[in-house]
Parts: C-alpha cells; sequence; structure tokens
C-alpha cells in the first residue's frame, strides 16, 4: 500500500503530532505559570489554572486516540503490529518533506518531555512546601505543636506527645 494512501496516512499522523505539540507546549506554558502562582500563594488563580489544564488533558487524550487511530492504519499498510509504527520508521517510508518535518517533530517532543518533567518535579516541590508552611502556620495558631503535658480524660494520651492537625503523609 505504498502509494498516495500511504503518504497521506503519514502526512495525516504528521498533522496530529503537530496538533498534539502544540497542545502539548500550551500545557507546558501553563505548568511554568503555575510555578509563579504557587510561589505567590494565588490559590484562586491556581484553581482556575487546574481547570485550564483538565481541558488540556481531555483534548491531549483526544489527539492520543487520533494518534493511535493513524498508526493503526499505517500498521495495517505495512502488515506490521500497531506498536511498531514510529516516527522512526515513518521517517524511513515517508519522502524527504516528510522526513524533514518529523524529524523536527521529534526533536520538539522530546524537548517538551524534559521541560515538562522539570517542570512538574518543580511544582511538586513548591505545592509540599506551601503545604508544610500551611501546616507550621495552622500548627502555631491553633497550639497544635504543642506538648500536652497532661493525661486526657481516658488517660489514653501520654505526656509529652504532640498534636498535629494533618497527618503529613497526605
Amino acid at each position: 500500500m505504498w502509494g498516495v494512501e500511504m503518504e497521506s496516512l503519514i502526512e495525516n499522523m504528521i498533522e496530529v503530532l503537530n496538533a498534539q505539540y502544540d497542545n502539548y507546549r500550551k500545557l507546558l506554558e501553563l505548568s511554568r505559570e503555575k510555578s509563579d502562582v504557587i510561589v505567590d500563594g494565588r490559590l484562586d488563580q491556581l484553581e482556575k489554572m487546574v481547570r485550564l489544564e483538565e481541558q488540556l488533558i481531555i483534548e491531549a487524550g483526544r489527539l492520543e486516540q487520533k494518534r493511535m487511530n493513524t498508526a493503526c492504519e499505517l500498521a495495517e499498510g505495512l502488515g506490521i503490529p500497531q506498536e511498531e509504527v514510529t516516527i522512526d520508521l515513518l521517517m524511513e517510508h515517508g519522502s524527504q518533506l516528510h522526513k524533514k518535518r518529523l524529524t523536527e517533530l521529534k526533536g520538539l517532543l522530546n524537548r517538551y518531555i524534559a521541560d515538562q518533567k522539570r517542570i512538574n518535579e518543580l511544582n511538586s516541590k513548591l505545592l509540599n512546601n506551601y503545604l508544610d508552611y500551611i501546616e507550621f502556620t495552622l500548627n502555631l495558631l491553633t497550639g497544635a505543636d504543642q506538648e500536652v503535658l497532661y493525661h486526657g480524660k481516658d488517660k489514653g494520651q501520654a505526656a509529652g506527645v504532640k498534636r498535629s492537625l494533618f497527618d503529613k503523609k497526605v
């Protein structure tokens, strides 16, 4: 099936990969903005950003389904399992223009993955620090961090046990 139909499928795959990259780029920019919002403690803005992020993730799922359908058609045409349809394989079988576009896309997608991973790790650390700060502040305000120096009514509470509002294993 190497003809116009296969070239058309490769072109469709390139279009889907471009759309996926655009969507991922928006997610990455949102993640970067989220870092600033977390540092500034603007929780109302963070909530809006999470809703927007959910919409972008839903779109990413739709695009991934479209990519998988196109990969399935390509696999059928090549007589190989769908899992073996990769950008490198398409570069081997595509036109010079397709090879150039696929090479560019592969580089962009690889950079996106590395950047998104780094930003996600940073945001996770920032959120954990923010939650630790909130817990510390609440403990100071409620006196929950002070040691209990007496036995409770049930005598089950030992002297010197610290109280806390939150379980740190959340």
